[in-house]
């Protein structure tokens, strides 16, 4: 709680800033400073086991492979940042931290933070439950005090937990003696450093999907055998999604055309597999469709995936990416940046994700789109424009400046 102004205030709504996980398991590799004692590394590691025991997430040792990770260093002050913020993160663990009277409780609370858990009075709803009394904090400790919206945070479904590990007690960063939060609630006890809460493992293991696997297998199986589409639509089984074919024979703008499909609660369709065009071709022919300069020729098709919109809201969320990919969890994708600072061709670059048994993204989303950026920031590229088409004017090229061109769809590069 010896947290330096500033720490340990982000909520963790990026998923990706979870940590990923791998087969039934959230690795979180970890690394020791030279100062720390075999006792003090002791009660670190005992802190550990009770992830072990009760949740799904394992600290192992970082070897040369592990890009993030996690340094346990005895900095100034006890403090974690929130979730995986990448590269070397440190964890700061003092004598006071784990010598202290709150022992290995108080390192579970900093290893809550590493795992992306904020502070329970941070929560959208905290003043239904709490009093804070800001008069009594220290000047350089209110922001310690804020709450957050539900942009920012999740409360995971859970109730208010006056008995999470991740709560202050009524006296924290008190400047007077007096109160700085005070329940609403008679009777109960907050700030307590004894272990984890009940609430607190259901939200670890809800938030990073512990045990799920089984039920994700059954799950898929479920939704592969359901084929509803809209009245008009046609779906298509290897892609389990619908698809409609819009328009009336006149040109029309993409930008209308994708519009025109947002209306229908649906994406303009994209390609990305040979099945899926053999699907589409089967719909009205992608001849027929063909880009002209800013236009969709004649028609344009629609897609969004099929299924009772009940069994798609009970399908879980699927973590599991492999090694050096990044999982964003509001379209259950993996994603992988490649290539090395030189251009490369389209068709090039879609060889190269097919070999890695993926396709070359395309964006369907803002929310897609802004994910990706910051992937893309965090491997010190710039922006979208390092991957595609950038305009100059009224008139759109691709990076290298060579001329966008889609009328010759039988190319394998787009612009050949």
């Amino acid at each position: 709680m010896n947290a330096p102004k500033g720490v340990s205030r982000n909520a963790v709504r990026n998923p990706l800033e979870k940590w990923p996980k791998n087969g039934q398991h959230v690795l979180i590799p970890v690394e020791y400073s030279s100062l720390y004692t075999r006792t003090s590394i002791y009660k670190i590691e005992r802190a550990m086991q009770e992830f072990h025991k009760r949740t799904c997430i394992r600290f192992i040792p970082k070897n040369s492979s592990h890009k993030d990770y996690v340094y346990f260093s005895p900095e100034n002050f006890c403090y974690s940042e929130v979730g995986r913020k990448g590269g070397k993160q440190i964890v700061s663990l003092t004598k006071g931290c784990i010598r202290g009277s709150e022992g290995v409780a108080a390192i579970i609370h900093e290893l809550m933070h590493t795992i992306g858990f904020y502070h329970e009075q941070s929560r959208a709803d905290r003043d239904n439950y709490v009093t804070i009394h800001l008069e009594n904090v220290l000047d350089d400790a209110k922001d310690n005090f804020d709450s957050y919206d539900l942009e920012k945070i999740t409360h995971l479904g859970a109730n208010y937990d006056y008995e999470s590990i991740m709560h202050y007690d009524m006296y924290a960063f008190s400047k007077n003696g007096q109160p700085t939060i005070v329940p609403k609630k008679p009777g109960v006890t907050i700030g307590q450093r004894k272990g984890f809460s009940s609430i607190d493992i259901q939200k670890i293991n809800k938030f990073y999907e512990c045990g799920m696997d089984k039920k994700i297998h059954q799950t898929r199986q479920e939704l592969s055998r359901i084929s509803e589409c809209p009245q008009k639509w046609t779906y298509f089984e290897a892609t389990s999604k619908c698809y409609y074919v819009g328009g009336n024979d006149t040109f029309i703008y993409w930008a209308d055309a994708k519009n025109e499909c947002l209306k229908l609660e649906s994406n303009l369709a994209s390609i990305h597999s040979n099945e899926e065009n053999v699907a589409i071709q089967k719909n009205g022919s992608w001849d027929n469709m063909g880009c002209v300069g800013k236009y969709w020729k004649r028609l344009y098709v629609c897609e969004k995936p099929s299924g009772m919109k009940k069994a798609r809201q009970e399908l879980p969320r699927i973590s599991e990416c492999p090694q050096k990919w990044t999982y964003f969890e509001t379209t259950s994708k993996c994603y992988y940046v490649g290539g090395n600072d030189t251009f490369i061709y389209w068709a090039d670059a879609k060889q190269e994700c097919l070999k890695l048994k993926s396709n070359l993204a395309s964006i369907h989303s803002n929310e897609e789109n802004v994910a990706i950026q910051n992937l893309l920031k965090r491997t010190e590229s710039s922006s979208w424009a390092w991957l595609g088409g950038q305009k100059i004017g009224n008139t759109w090229t691709w990076i290298d400046r060579t001329s966008w061109d889609y009328t010759n769809w039988s190319h394998p590069d787009p612009n050949p």
